[in-house]
């Protein structure tokens, strides 16, 4: 049960970033016209909270783990996680380069605080799991790799079918429904991971 569920809870994941490293630079720069200056200085700015994000998220995934089981937040992270992950791609509509750099790294910064915690959380589940033979976590990650691949193929299509600098409102559509689908793998994930005994267990 614990392979499958982390399984799914990789598939969502991997749609995620897929769609995110697809996608985010051109709204930015193509989309919302970021200046390149105001790009440049947010990336330098993202760099550091990226670097200490993931101090802090290990350290937190252990710290919580202390006190509740890490499978119970699986569904929960996920859903932040799906929650961050929109936020670059929506904005207000009138421009304004200094807010549109702050939604520039705070965005970003919030995608990546979760995308850092949610790689920890699913990582130390698997290490936690004593009773997974060596053979068992490389079947465990091909296989993962596989379904990951083709899932991620498939949605960045689609993707790329309605992704229109000039009008964004079918993409954002788009990603509000593999959002919601992703925090649906989450919720099942963690369902299928505590051996479909329910997620109040």
């Amino acid at each position: 049960y614990s392979l499958v569920g982390l399984t799914i809870a990789g598939i969502g994941m991997s749609l995620l970033t897929t769609e995110f490293g697809v996608f985010h630079v051109d709204v930015f720069l193509k989309a919302y016209q970021l200046p390149l200056s105001t790009y440049s200085t947010g990336n330098i700015v993202f760099s550091v909270i990226n670097t200490a994000n993931d101090v802090a998220g290990a350290w937190l995934v252990d710290h919580v783990a202390v006190h509740r089981n890490r499978i119970d937040l699986v569904a929960v992270t996920g859903i932040v996680f799906c929650l961050c992950f929109l936020t670059p791609f929506f904005r207000w509509e009138t421009p304004n380069p200094t807010w549109d750099g702050l939604h520039f790294v705070c965005s970003l910064s919030l995608y990546d605080t979760m995308y850092s915690f949610t790689a920890i959380l699913l990582g130390s589940i698997v290490t936690d799991n004593h009773h997974m033979s060596d053979r068992t976590r490389v079947l465990f990650m091909a296989v993962g790799k596989i379904v990951n691949l083709l899932a991620s193929f498939i949605v960045t299509r689609v993707g790329l079918a309605l992704f229109d600098t000039s009008n964004l409102h079918s993409f954002r559509v788009f990603l509000l429904v593999v959002a919601c689908a992703v925090a649906g793998l989450f919720v099942v994930a963690q369902w299928v991971i505590h051996g479909r005994q329910g997620l109040c267990e």
